[in-house]
């Protein structure tokens, strides 16, 4: 366990900071006391930059192909 989750004070996050992202970790479905296992986290790297990937190569093809056919780009 990372000092961080043990208290340490080195690793400890400002209560304001915890009730920010207390409803960011509501809204995702995520416990923050709870580890991931590592092939979960793998997948999850893995997936995280595959999505972005996807979708900037389909807002540039969608581009190219508006620029060809005289349409408006968006």
């Amino acid at each position: 366990m990372t000092p961080a989750r043990r208290g340490h004070p080195a690793g400890r996050v400002p209560r304001w900071m915890q009730r920010v992202e207390a409803p960011f970790y509501k809204l995702a479905g995520t416990r923050p006391e709870q580890s991931m296992h590592w092939l979960r986290y793998a997948l999850a790297a893995l997936f995280v930059p595959l999505v972005f990937a996807w979708w900037v190569l389909s807002r540039t093809a969608r581009r190219h192909v508006n620029r060809r056919k005289g349409g408006p780009m968006r």
